[in-house]
């Protein structure tokens, strides 16, 4: 009879710590699945009321990170702006942050102005051209005034009614190749017009400058400073721009890399945001980047970031009714 209770309580005891072993295991390997979720959950909370957007903060680990704050002024002028046809600005519309190329980089006249963050990159841009053997390189055309885009745009009307063309016939084909005023992106401080000194002998902005060193330099190598050719030969049915190799925009990295290596225009880039709402991008330096587009966010001018993952480096309107939001990853 002992040895029956005996064999009894060895049973018992046995199952009972297997069991509990058995417990512990799933529980661990539970909170082990858990975090490895949590990890990957990515939330974006929008708090417009306070201008705050907070990112990556994790349900389960509330209180054990502390949030990386960067604040951002001036969104409704930063750099993925899109202005066209359908998206203008408004007549009054100036980038205050804008500074003076004249006195920095070759130009073909005085106060040529660019916004100080794409003037800083193209001042990049220029010392790698130069180390490249790129030494003809002027700039023609930066920021241009609403009333000056429309005293420019006027004069290509008057230039087709010379030539015989109707009023309408002289509209539209000026609106193909100077865009009207409210709808030219050198409004924004942001996109420059390149040409060659040796273009500049016979001329001002031709297409022919695409076959000169220049040209081909800028066609393979301004993406690496931020700026994109935004007139591509092949987009002209969805820019609405005729072909032009001279006229580059900035648009900061890694959104220049992404629209070259996809072969994008901004509208295209835009449109495929929307779609996705958050990618993330290696650059061709192993820089790891996660790009969140928000719908619905208009008629702000500035905005908190509260990071829970990675840097944020960057926070702009679009223009068409979202904001795009840049992090750096860790």
């Amino acid at each position: 009879m002992k040895k029956l209770i005996l064999c009894f309580l060895i049973a018992f005891l046995s199952t009972f710590f297997l069991s509990a072993n058995f417990y512990a295991s799933s529980t661990q390997a539970q909170s082990e699945n858990i975090a490895q979720l949590a990890s990957s959950v990515e939330l974006v909370t929008v708090d417009l009321s306070n201008n705050r957007i907070t990112i990556g903060q994790n349900p389960y680990f509330k209180n054990i990170k502390e949030p990386k704050i960067f604040r951002f002024a001036e969104i409704d002028k930063a750099p993925l702006l899109l202005v066209n046809k359908t998206h203008p600005v408004n007549k009054d519309f100036y980038n205050p942050n804008s500074i003076d190329l004249t006195d920095k980089l070759p130009t073909t006249k005085n106060n040529l102005k660019l916004a100080s963050e794409a003037a800083q990159a193209l001042i990049d841009l220029f010392c790698a051209a130069k180390n490249d053997g790129i030494k003809n390189l002027t700039i023609v055309s930066a920021y241009r005034s609403y009333n000056y885009q429309n005293n420019l745009h006027n004069r290509k009307i008057d230039f087709y009614l010379k030539q015989g063309k109707s009023l309408n016939e002289a509209k539209k084909l000026a609106a193909t190749v100077v865009a009207l005023p409210g709808t030219s992106e050198h409004q924004t401080s942001l996109a420059v017009d390149f040409s060659s000194r040796e273009i500049l002998k016979n001329g001002g902005l031709e297409q022919n400058f695409e076959s000169t060193p220049e040209g081909i330099w800028l066609r393979d190598n301004a993406y690496k400073f931020g700026f994109i050719l935004r007139y591509p030969a092949d987009k002209q049915s969805i820019t609405g721009i005729i072909y032009e190799p001279w006229h580059f925009r900035y648009l900061g990295k890694p959104h220049s890399e992404i629209i070259y290596k996809n072969k994008f225009c901004l509208e295209e880039y835009i449109d495929y945001l929307k779609k996705n709402k958050k990618i993330e991008y290696t650059s061709e330096n192993g820089q790891k980047f996660l790009i969140h587009y928000l719908e619905n966010i208009r008629n702000i001018k500035e905005i908190e970031v509260w990071a829970y993952t990675g840097q944020a480096i960057g926070a702009s309107l679009d223009n068409t009714g979202g904001l795009i939001l840049t992090l750096e990853v860790e």
